[in-house]
C-alpha cells in the first residue's frame, strides 16, 4: 500500500505502521554470537544514542535492531535508535542516554526507541519511544532543558494513548489488553487517546490518568491510590542515581539558604559576646565549607575522568571495528585484483590458442589448394598422352589396311578365303544379336516383376495406416467444458468445449442452467438446449446471456448442467458454477425513512436482518451490526418514528450524520422510547465526530442506550425548532447481549428451503453443548431443517458438541465456519470429494428434538445430493427467539440447484444444579463470531 493505515483491534487498540515494521523486523529470535557490539551489519544501526546502565538480577533482556538481529544485553552495551528492547521473565533494565535522559524497563516490558536526536552546541534534542507493554519510567536528560518554544521535547505513545513531555519524570504500564495508565512526577505532561483527541494536562505531583481500550478520553486527573504505587514499587527498580543527583541539582530542599543565614547570624552575636572565641567559629565554618567546596570539586573531576575513560573506550572501540573493516576492504581490493589478472591471462592465453588454430587452417588451406593443382596438372598430361596414343594407333591401322588390301588384290585365294570369312561373320553376328535381345528381355520381364511387387506392398501398407487411422477415429472422445467467471458488463459467460481426440461423427450434449445466489431473469437468462461438434472438427465454443443491471452485489453464481452426450462420447465433468463479479457500487444496509411514520402506530420498522457487519466511515464502530437510514423532516410538526426489538443487555447506539450545515440543515432532537411509549432517553446536540466521521456538527444528535428487558422500543427523530425542514442521515449499531446463558455456533441447513427456524426446547433435551457436559441447549433446531455433523468416534452417533461444527470442534476454532474450514485440504474454498472427509460428513434431522441422534436421524450428504459445500458466506445478525443467524452460504447439489446453510449461535443454559463454567465463553460478539467468516469471503 503507498498510504498504510494504522492497525486497529475489535477492542479499540492501535499499532501504527511504522510501529508494525519495527516488531516484523526478523521477528525470528536469532541471537548473535559474541559480544553485543559484534553485529552482522554495524552500519545499518548507527551510532549509539546510549547504553545499558544497570541489568536486573535475571540478566534476561534483549535487543533488535533495524538489521533484525537479536542482541542479549548486558551493563555497558550500546543502545541505537530503532531497537526493540524487551525484558524478559523479572528482569529490569536501565538505559541512561548520551544527553542523560533515564529510561527504565520494568519486568515483562517491550519498546522501541522510535526517535532521538541530541546536539548540545545548538541546543536542541527530542525523544520518541512507544511502549508496547509493561512497567516504564522516564526521566528527562539536558534535552528538556532545552528551549523548545513551549512544546513538548519528548513523546510516549503505546498502543491506546499518546503523552507529550516538557521537562519531566513520570512512570507508566500498558496492560496485555491495552489500558494505559501514566503517573505524573514533575514538569508537564499532556494525555490524548491514541489518536490524539481529548487531551488532558498533568502538572501536579501525584496526579495520575487512564486511558482505556474502549476508546475516548483520558479519564480526569486523580491522586495516584496505593495500590497503583505499589505496583511500580514491585516492578521497577529504583531511580538511578545521576537522575535523583539532577533532581536535587533542579530542586534544592527549601529553606537551606535560611539554615547558612541563621549560622552566620549567630557566629556574630558570639563575637559581640566572646569576642576572640566568635571569630574563631566564622573561622571554622568557612574552613568547612571550603572543604565541602574542595571535596565537590574533586568529584566533578573523578566524574569527568570517568566520563572520558567511557569516552576513550568507545573510541578505541569505534577504531578497532574500523580497522577492522579497513582491512577487509583492503583484502577484499587484493582478491578482486587478482581475479581480474588471472581472467585477463586466460584471456590472453585463449587469444593465442585461437591465432594458432587459424595460422594452421590457413597452412591446411594452403596444402591443399596445391594438392589439387598438382592433380589437376597430372590429368591433364595424361589425357594429352592418351591422345597421342589413340592417334598413332589410328595411323597404324591405316598402313595396315592399306597393305592388306594390296595383298588382296594380288592373291585371289586369299579373297575368297576373305567372302568366305565376312559370311560365316554375319551369321555370328546375327546369333549373337539374337541371343542379346532374348537375354534383354528376360532381364527386363524380371525387373518389373521386382517393381510391380513392391509397389503392391507399399499401397498394402498405406491400406494397413489408413485402417489403423480410421479405426482410432471411431474411438469416442472424452467431452472437456471451461469456462472463467465473468464481469458484470461482459454481457455474456463464454464456454470452450473441446474433444481429447478427432472423432469421425457428431458429438452433441444438451446443457441447462440453475439459479445458485444468481437468479435467473435478473442476473442471467435462463436458458436450456443443445451443443454439437460436427465430425472432424475438435473444438467449439457456447455463450449464456449475462444482465448488466443496475444494482450494487457482491460476487453472485449461477450453475450449468451438462448431460446426454451423443455416439458413446462421455463429459468429464456434468456442471460448471460461474461466478457473475458486478460493476456496480455495492450497496449496503441503506434504508429509506418513507413518509407517513409520524406516530407510535405507523412507525418504520427497523428489520433485524437488515443489520449487518460491513465497512463505513460514517458508523463509529463497524465490528457491531448496523443499518443507515435516510431521512427527511417536512415543515410543520412532522416527527419521524422507527421501531426495532431488542433483547434483554443488548446496547443500541443512534447517531444523527449530515443533519445540520449539510444538506437541506436541520437541528435535529433525538428520543428513545420503550415499548410503553416513555422516554427512556433524549439528546439535542453531542460532541462532534462522536459515532464516526458523518457527525460534522455538534447540533447533531446522539444516544446510546442498554436496555435491560426484551422487547420494542421506539426511536423518535424531529427538528428542534417547529417549522423547519432538513434531511439526516440516521445510523442505528446494536452490541449483541452478553446472555448468561451463552452462545454456541454449529452450522445448521435450511433443509426445506424456509430459513432457518428455531423453538425453545424443554428440560428433556439434554444434548452436550460444551465438552464437560454442563450446558445444554435453550433453543434447538426446528424438525425440518437439520445440522452438519462428523461422528469422529465413528460410533453412529452425535454424542455432544465436539462433532458438531462449532468452537469445541478443535481447539484454537472460534466459529461453526472456522471447523468447517478445518476440512478444506486442497485450500481451494470448497469443501467437496477432492477434500479426504468429505464422504464421512452426515446430516443430522432431530425429528423428535431430543437431542438424541435416533433411528433414520443420521444420513450422509450424499444421500441428500450435495456435491460440495462452499466457505465463503454473507454476514448477518439476525435474532431467532434468544439465538442469532450469524452468517449464511450455499451448498450445491449434484443437478445443479443450491441449499442454504447459516452459522446459527444457539442461546445455551446450565444444567440445574450444576454451577460448572468451565471451559464457557460467556463474552462472544458478533465480529468475533464472523472474523473467520470475513477472511474466507475476502
Amino acid at each position: 500500500f503507498l498510504n498504510p493505515q494504522p492497525l486497529t483491534s475489535p477492542s479499540g487498540a492501535i499499532l501504527f505502521p511504522e510501529t508494525v515494521t519495527q516488531l516484523l523486523v526478523n521477528n525470528e529470535p536469532v541471537e548473535v554470537a559474541g559480544p553485543a557490539g559484534s553485529l552482522r551489519i554495524p552500519d545499518l544501526l548507527g551510532d549509539p544514542i546510549g547504553t545499558v546502565d544497570g541489568i536486573g538480577a535475571e540478566a534476561n533482556v534483549r535487543a533488535k535492531g533495524l538489521d533484525g538481529v537479536y542482541r542479549k544485553l548486558q551493563e555497558g552495551d550500546p543502545i541505537y535508535r530503532n531497537d526493540v528492547i524487551e525484558t524478559l521473565g523479572k528482569s529490569f533494565a536501565d538505559i541512561r542516554l548520551v544527553d542523560d535522559t533515564s529510561l527504565q524497563l520494568g519486568k515483562e516490558t517491550k519498546l522501541i526507541l522510535d526517535e532521538y536526536h541530541y546536539d548540545p552546541i545548538a541546543e536542541e534534542g527530542n525523544f520518541a519511544t512507544t511502549v508496547v507493554n509493561g512497567f516504564f519510567r522516564y526521566a528527562s536528560g539536558k534535552i528538556g532543558k532545552f528551549d523548545h518554544g513551549g512544546g513538548n521535547h519528548a513523546m510516549i505513545k503505546t498502543p491506546t494513548a499518546v503523552m507529550g513531555i516538557r521537562g519531566s519524570e513520570t512512570e507508566g504500564i500498558v496492560e496485555k489488553n491495552g489500558d494505559t495508565s501514566f503517573i505524573h512526577r514533575s514538569g508537564i505532561l499532556q494525555v490524548s487517546d491514541a489518536r490524539g483527541r481529548g487531551t488532558i494536562t498533568l502538572t501536579e505531583p501525584g496526579l495520575a490518568t487512564t486511558v482505556t481500550i474502549t476508546g475516548g478520553s483520558p479519564t480526569p486527573a486523580f491522586t495516584a491510590p496505593d495500590s497503583l504505587l505499589s505496583r511500580f514499587s514491585d516492578s521497577l527498580p529504583d531511580a538511578p542515581a545521576f537522575v535523583v543527583a539532577a533532581r536535587e541539582e533542579d530542586h534544592p530542599e527549601e529553606g537551606e539558604g535560611e539554615g547558612e543565614e541563621g549560622e552566620e547570624g549567630e557566629g556574630e552575636e558570639g563575637k559581640g559576646e566572646e569576642g576572640e572565641e566568635g571569630e574563631e567559629g566564622e573561622e571554622g565554618e568557612s574552613e568547612e565549607e571550603e572543604a565541602e567546596e574542595k571535596a565537590a570539586e574533586e568529584s566533578e573531576e573523578q566524574a569527568g575522568e570517568s566520563d572520558e575513560v567511557v569516552e576513550d573506550q568507545i573510541k578505541e572501540k569505534d577504531t578497532a571495528e574500523e580497522e577492522s573493516i579497513e582491512e577487509e576492504v583492503a583484502a577484499e581490493e587484493e582478491a578482486a585484483a587478482k581475479a581480474a589478472e588471472e581472467e585477463a591471462a586466460a584471456k590472453a592465453a585463449e587469444e593465442e590458442a585461437a591465432a594458432k588454430a587459424a595460422e594452421e587452417e590457413a597452412a591446411a588451406k594452403a596444402a591443399e589448394e596445391a594438392a589439387a593443382a598438382k592433380a589437376a596438372e597430372e590429368t591433364a598430361a595424361a589425357k594429352a598422352a592418351e591422345e597421342t596414343a589413340a592417334k598413332a594407333a589410328q595411323e597404324a591401322t591405316a598402313k595396315a589396311a592399306q597393305e592388306a588390301a594390296a595383298k588382296a588384290a594380288q592373291e585371289a585365294a586369299a579373297k575368297a578365303a576373305q567372302e568366305a570369312a565376312a559370311k560365316a561373320a554375319q551369321e555370328a553376328a546375327a546369333k549373337a544379336a539374337q541371343e542379346a535381345a532374348a537375354k534383354a528381355a528376360q532381364e527386363a520381364a524380371a525387373k518389373a516383376a521386382q517393381e510391380a511387387a513392391a509397389r503392391a506392398a507399399q499401397e498394402a501398407a498405406a491400406a494397413r495406416v489408413e485402417a489403423a487411422r480410421v479405426a482410432e477415429l471411431s474411438i469416442p472422445p472424452r467431452i472437456t467444458i471451461t469456462a472463467d467467471n465473468v464481469q458484470e458488463q461482459a454481457g455474456e459467460a463464454v464456454f470452450t468445449a473441446t474433444l481429447s481426440k478427432m472423432f469421425i461423427k457428431e458429438v452433441s450434449w444438451e446443457y441447462q442452467t440453475f439459479s445458485g445466489t444468481a437468479e435467473a431473469g435478473s442476473d442471467y437468462l435462463d436458458v436450456a438446449g443443445q451443443i454439437v461438434i460436427p465430425a472432424g472438427q475438435i473444438t467449439t465454443q457456447f455463450t449464456i446471456p449475462i444482465i448488466d443491471d443496475l444494482i450494487g452485489e457482491y460476487g453472485e453464481a449461477f450453475s450449468v448442467q451438462f448431460q446426454n452426450p451423443t455416439n458413446q462420447a462421455t463429459l468429464t465433468a456434468t456442471n460448471i458454477t460461474i461466478t457473475i463479479e458486478d460493476n456496480d457500487p455495492k450497496q449496503l444496509q441503506v434504508l429509506n425513512e418513507g413518509e407517513l411514520n409520524d406516530s407510535f402506530t405507523t412507525a418504520t420498522v427497523v428489520e433485524r436482518a437488515a443489520f449487518k457487519i460491513a465497512p463505513n466511515l460514517d458508523v463509529g464502530d463497524t465490528t457491531l451490526p448496523w443499518v443507515s437510514i435516510n431521512g427527511l423532516l417536512n415543515p410543520g410538526t412532522d416527527w419521524d418514528y422507527f421501531k426495532l426489538d431488542l433483547q434483554s443487555g443488548e446496547t443500541v447506539y443512534l447517531d444523527i450524520d449530515y443533519g445540520y450545515d449539510q444538506g437541506l440543515s436541520v437541528d435535529t432532537y433525538l428520543l428513545f422510547y420503550d415499548e410503553n411509549q416513555s422516554v427512556l432517553l433524549e439528546n439535542d446536540d453531542y460532541s462532534y465526530g462522536t459515532g464516526g466521521s458523518g457527525s460534522v456538527h455538534p447540533y447533531d444528535s446522539y444516544i446510546s442506550w442498554t436496555v435491560q428487558s426484551t422487547g420494542a422500543y421506539y426511536v423518535v427523530v424531529k427538528p428542534l425548532n417547529q417549522g423547519r425542514t432538513g434531511d439526516y442521515v440516521l445510523n442505528v449499531s446494536i452490541r449483541p447481549t452478553e446472555s448468561s446463558t451463552g452462545l454456541i455456533d454449529p452450522i445448521a441447513l435450511d433443509l426445506d428451503e424456509d430459513g432457518i427456524e428455531l423453538t425453545t426446547v424443554d428440560s428433556n433435551n439434554l444434548f452436550e453443548m460444551t465438552p464437560d457436559g454442563s450446558m445444554v441447549p435453550s433453543n434447538w433446531l426446528s424438525a425440518d431443517d437439520g445440522f452438519l455433523v462428523l461422528d469422529q468416534n465413528q460410533n453412529g452417533e452425535i454424542d455432544d458438541v465436539t462433532e458438531l461444527f462449532s468452537e469445541y470442534f478443535q481447539p484454537g476454532i472460534k466459529t461453526g465456519i472456522g471447523a468447517l474450514a478445518t476440512l478444506d485440504e486442497n485450500s481451494d474454498g470448497v469443501i467437496d470429494a477432492n477434500d479426504q472427509q468429505f464422504s464421512q460428513l452426515k446430516i443430522w434431522q432431530d425429528h423428535n428434538q431430543d437431542g438424541v441422534s435416533g433411528e433414520g436421524e443420521l444420513a450422509s450428504i450424499a444421500e441428500y445430493g450435495i456435491t460440495q459445500i462452499g466457505l465463503s458466506v454473507e454476514q448477518n445478525s439476525s435474532v431467532i427467539e434468544e439465538s442469532l443467524l450469524l452468517s449464511t452460504g450455499q451448498a450445491i447439489k449434484e443437478d445443479g440447484s443450491t441449499i442454504n446453510f447459516s452459522e446459527v449461535a444457539l442461546a445455551v443454559k446450565k444444567i440445574e444444579g450444576d454451577t460448572s463454567t468451565e471451559g464457557m465463553n460467556f463474552s462472544y460478539q458478533v465480529s468475533e463470531f464472523t472474523e473467520f467468516d470475513q477472511q474466507v469471503s475476502e
